[in-house]
């Protein structure tokens, strides 16, 4: 709409590569999140966020609570570690089912266990979100109880205490112990 009268002067450039869009920004700044959904796929924001996490704790960050990576990191450690959109899907699925957990938590909590016993940790995030077939005193099923439980008190827990519990869970179903 023209309101002003006047010619304004702008300079228009075609025919730049696709990639060239991730780095424009709009006044605002363009997020992880943003940069993954124009590289197209689902769940780009629980990706960004998991690689995030993933990339803290390579670097030690067992907490998460130190400056996170900037886009070109998460998105080399993308093109690094593929696998991890597997994880986003996992927990996509037990959020679905038991929304206890946040995705990035769960996705995290997956990219570190898969690399060691795939098939027990794609077996292991199934049972979390659905609880099927799991006998009493299982330690996913004392995990969920235990999720479901804090759920019910005031307060948010945090993230750590949502992976230590993760980290407790998993290392009792692979050692074939009930949990402590």
């Amino acid at each position: 709409m023209v309101v002003s009268g006047k010619t304004v002067r702008m300079l228009v450039i075609e025919g730049l590569a696709l990639a060239a869009q991730e780095t424009m920004d709009a006044g605002a700044r363009r997020t992880t999140g943003d940069v993954l959904a124009l590289r197209g796929g689902r769940g780009a924001t629980v990706l960004a966020a998991v690689l995030r996490r993933v990339w803290m704790w390579e670097r030690g960050d067992r907490k998460l609570a130190r400056a996170p990576p900037t886009t070109i990191e998460c998105a080399a450690l993308l093109a690094r570690r593929p696998e991890i959109r597997v994880s986003v899907e996992v927990a996509q699925y037990v959020h679905e089912r038991f929304r206890q957990l946040p995705p990035s938590t769960c996705a995290l909590a997956h990219s570190l266990f898969a690399p060691i016993d795939e098939p027990t940790a794609n077996w292991f995030f199934a049972r979390l979100g659905d609880g099927a077939e799991l006998p009493s005193q299982h330690p996913i099923l004392a995990l969920r109880q235990r999720l479901l439980d804090e759920a019910i008190r005031p307060g948010s827990r945090s993230e750590e205490r949502n992976l230590a519990y993760l980290i407790r869970a998993w290392n009792a179903v692979r050692e074939g112990r009930s949990p402590a």
